[in-house]
């Protein structure tokens, strides 16, 4: 029996059109949880270089709690740490204002 892979319904992060998080421009949600949100994006550079990664951001609602924006930036140096073809590669963590994010 195969496994059918089912998008969920439109959450409240779905974006209505790509719009720009610091260097990133967010294209789609590709998934949130209890704590964080996942985006397709595109990193744009000097002279047109542009490539497509993922970016993960806390939940804004969750961003004013010290613990939770800890906890992210524990991820994100336990994550950098780990080299796994099943595992995404963290390439990037930072803020844009109060927002904390994992570019993989």
């Amino acid at each position: 029996m195969a496994l059918e892979l089912v998008k969920s319904p439109p959450e409240r992060h779905e974006l209505s059109g790509p719009r720009w998080f610091g260097n990133y421009m967010l294209v789609e949600c590709l998934g949130s949880g209890g704590t964080a949100v996942v985006y397709k994006a595109k990193r744009r550079g000097a002279s047109g270089f542009e490539k497509t990664v993922a970016v993960k951001t806390i939940l804004p609602e969750l961003g004013c709690k010290t613990r939770f924006v800890k906890l992210f930036q524990s991820e994100a140096q336990l994550s950098a740490e780990l080299l796994h073809a099943n595992i995404a590669q963290v390439h990037d963590f930072g803020f844009v204002g109060p927002t904390p994010y994992l570019e993989m």
